[in-house]
């Protein structure tokens, strides 16, 4: 996965963040603008993962880090900077995190497989 590049649009504004192992692009397309950030994918994780953003707001990335034989962990990177400013694990090691958006300025949804939705506050 870390040779896909994965584009996440910040609301329905003309906003994207394009998301690679190596760099992550801030682009503004109506205003043909891109500012490269600090935060890359490979900076994810310890050994052998898989790191998934799934929301991105403009500043921030709620990413989703699946390590082998163990639970997945979300964090939540400035973009800029490329600090986390949130790692969450969930409750149980055999709850599935399956898609995670940020809420607000400090907080974290969370959902297990489209079964079960917990709100984190960091």
């Amino acid at each position: 996965l870390h040779a896909h590049r994965f584009v996440l649009q910040v609301g329905r504004s003309p906003v994207v963040g394009i998301f690679s192992a190596t760099s992550t692009w801030v682009v503004d397309c109506f205003g043909q603008t891109q500012t490269r950030a600090g935060f890359k994918l490979n900076d994810v994780g310890n050994g052998p993962s898989v790191s998934i953003p799934t929301d991105f707001d403009g500043t921030r990335v709620a990413v989703i880090d699946r390590q082998e034989k163990a639970p997945a962990v979300v964090n939540v990177f400035d973009v800029a900077t490329g600090r986390s400013d949130c790692t969450w694990g969930p409750p149980k090691k055999s709850w599935p995190c399956t898609q995670v958006k940020l809420w607000g300025e400090s907080r974290l949804v969370v959902v297990g497989e489209g079964q079960q939705m917990m709100v984190h506050d960091f």
